[in-house]
């Protein structure tokens, strides 16, 4: 659902200034968390994966309705008891 005001787009929108994923090489999760942690792409598509569908809102006032979203969650990257520290 939108709110008022917002701009409806029927595809999210491509900038091109985005790094291809080919070209990344690691993604660390550091600062609030008990131990930082340390991915590359084989780790991270290693991780349980969960679906999930969902409106994408973004703060410059448009939304791209009925996304459908897959991927390894947040808390199994942290992976068994870990978790984000309170700073």
């Amino acid at each position: 659902m939108s709110d008022p005001g917002d701009q409806v787009l029927d595809h999210l929108p491509v900038f091109s200034d985005v790094t291809p994923e080919s070209q990344w090489e690691r993604l660390r999760v550091q600062g609030l968390v008990e131990r930082p942690l340390e991915f590359d792409q084989e780790s991270l598509l290693a991780l349980a994966q969960q679906e999930i569908a969902g409106d994408f809102h973004c703060v410059e006032g448009w939304v791209v309705p009925d996304q459908q979203w897959a991927g390894g969650t947040g808390i199994h990257a942290l992976g068994p008891g870990q978790t984000p520290s309170r700073g």
